[in-house]
C-alpha cells in the first residue's frame, strides 16, 4: 500500500515542493505544507503516509537533488528527487528502506534479522530479489520476475540457483531427482 501510495505522489511530491513554501533561514532550504500543495484528498493520504510531518516539512535542494524532510528532529522519512524522478529513504531504530518507482531496492528489517535488495536483470529483462534470511551476508532465497507477473522462487545449491518448490507442506529444492528440505531459516 506504502508504495503504491508513493508512486502517485511522485508528480505531487514535485508541484508541493515549489508551491506553498516559505523561504528558511539556511540557504536554499523552503518549510510549508506538502499536503496542501495537494489536493485535499491527496494530501490527507500523503499525511496517512507518511504522517503529519508533510504539513511542516522542509525542502532543499542539494546540488541536482531535492530532499524533503520532517523540518523538525525525530522523523525518519526523507524524499529525494533528482530530474523530476523521486525516490523514498525512511530510516528508523528497526528498518531502513530505499524505494524507487514503488520497488523496494533495499530493505533492512532489523527485528526480524532480513535484508533484500533487488536488481534488474537486463538480459532476463526482470527484477531479481534477494533475500539474505538471518542478515548474515548470505543468500537464502531469491525471486525473479517474469514476463507473466509470476515471481519463480530460487534457493542456491552446489554454487548454482534451483527452483524452490514444496513438498508434503515443506519447503525445498529437487536436487539430483530427489527432494533436498530446507531447515526453518531457509538452508539446506
Amino acid at each position: 500500500m506504502k508504495l503504491a501510495i508513493l508512486l502517485s505522489f511522485g508528480a505531487g511530491f514535485l508541484a508541493a515542493s515549489i508551491l506553498g513554501w516559505r523561504a528558511a533561514p539556511s540557504g536554499d532550504c523552503r518549510i510549508g505544507d506538502m499536503g496542501n500543495a495537494l489536493n485535499a484528498r491527496d494530501g490527507k493520504a500523503l499525511e496517512q503516509l507518511f504522517g503529519a510531518w508533510v504539513h511542516h516539512a522542509r525542502a532543499c535542494h542539494v546540488g541536482d537533488y531535492l530532499a524533503i524532510a520532517p523540518s523538525a528532529g525525530g522523523g525518519s522519512d526523507v524524499l529525494l528527487s533528482r530530474n523530476g524522478k523521486t525516490f523514498y529513504v525512511a530510516v528508523s531504530d528497526t528498518r531502513t528502506e530505499i524505494v524507487d518507482d514503488g520497488r523496494v531496492l533495499y530493505e533492512w528489517d532489523r527485528g526480524r534479522r532480513l535484508i533484500t535488495y533487488a536488481a534488474f536483470d537486463a538480459a532476463r529483462k526482470s527484477w531479481i530479489e534477494n533475500y539474505d534470511v538471518n542478515a548474515d551476508g548470505s543468500i537464502e532465497l531469491r525471486t525473479i520476475g517474469s514476463g507473466s507477473g509470476e515471481k519463480v522462487r530460487e534457493v542456491p545449491a552446489s554454487e548454482r540457483w534451483l527452483p524452490l518448490v514444496t513438498r508434503d507442506g515443506r519447503s525445498g529444492t529437487i536436487l539430483n531427482h530427489q527432494f533436498v528440505p530446507l531447515d526453518e531459516d531457509g538452508r539446506r
